[in-house]
């Protein structure tokens, strides 16, 4: 027999997943706890499992309630890009982004697809640059978007993915072994580049800066040319290229966490639409709810924020 799911216990399903708590997720919906409490209990009867774990925290979901919770993001998302479609008029405008090169290629080719779908006569500018320079951009109101690097996360802020850093060698050659270590890497100012030299520094490892480039593929073609070896984000990771670790010689080294930053300048629709596109396709790339500012390490917290 086929089952329809309602879209409000959906709805609060999100709300008490992004929220962390019935009694936010209540006001954030609109309802009473109580009421939110029984929706719930209602979307368990429908899927016949229970959705949060009986361990004393009541807004812990269980393997069933996470998988749901991912086809609920689904399923909203389409639900109301319908609705905004058809009642609303076709949306135009200009919406201005900018990203570093390192991520450009990873991250922004699935969300320019569907946004392009939902909002085609929205034109995009997109910007690549450092992190430093774009959170500039922001200020300054060139751009009216970025996904950077975090600095210090401000109440414009939105944070989107902790991302490990890797090092990265050629897959046929062993530059590892060389007495001087040879590196690519960016121009300062950089947080991966400090983080490598710093790490190599404090393990006296004797090391030359052999390539700057401000392009990925500047930093790839030296490395995949054998003559240099790199530290990027796993997520840029490239085919061709062997990643070293502990077990190599090579220390852990320090988490970047990326953000999105909204200019805190009047916002159009265009730009709003865009930010939401956004931070949808890294929810849903992680398969994880929202990434709260609590999250993410002390050193990128802005303190106005606490």
């Amino acid at each position: 027999m086929q089952r329809n799911l309602d879209i409000d216990l959906l709805r609060t399903l999100v709300a008490i997943a992004d929220t962390g708590s019935f009694t936010a997720a209540a006001d954030q919906v609109g309802r009473t706890q109580s009421a939110v409490s029984m929706q719930m209990k209602r979307l368990e009867e429908q899927i016949e499992r229970p959705l949060f774990a009986r361990d004393g925290r009541a807004s812990a979901l269980t393997s069933a309630g996470q998988d749901l919770l991912i086809y609920a993001r689904r399923i909203l998302r389409l639900q109301d890009a319908a609705v905004s479609s058809l009642m609303q008029p076709e949306m135009e405008g200009v919406a201005r982004i900018g990203i570093p090169d390192d991520y450009v290629g990873v991250f922004m080719p699935p969300i320019l697809a569907r946004f392009a779908q939902s909002h085609p006569r929205v034109q995009v500018d997109l910007r690549c640059d450092t992190s430093d320079r774009l959170r500039d951009n922001i200020l300054a109101g060139e751009i009216d978007l970025a996904v950077v690097t975090c600095g210090a996360l401000t109440d414009e802020s939105q944070p989107l993915k902790k991302e490990s850093v890797v090092w990265a060698a050629p897959r046929d050659h062993r530059v590892e072994d060389e007495p001087v270590l040879p590196l690519a890497l960016f121009a300062s100012p950089c947080q991966v580049r400090e983080a490598t030299v710093t790490a190599l520094d404090k393990m006296d490892r004797l090391h030359r800066i052999a390539y700057v480039s401000p392009s990925l593929m500047g930093l790839f073609a030296a490395v995949n040319a054998g003559l240099a070896m790199t530290t990027i984000g796993r997520s840029a990771l490239a085919p061709g290229m062997r990643t070293l670790g502990e077990e190599d010689g090579f220390p852990a080294l320090p988490d970047i966490a990326l953000s999105l930053e909204r200019t805190p300048r009047d916002r159009s629709a265009a730009v709003e639409a865009l930010a939401e596109h956004i931070i949808e396709s890294f929810r849903d790339e992680s398969h994880d709810p929202r990434i709260q500012p609590k999250d993410f390490p002390e050193r990128w917290r802005h303190t106005a924020a606490e």
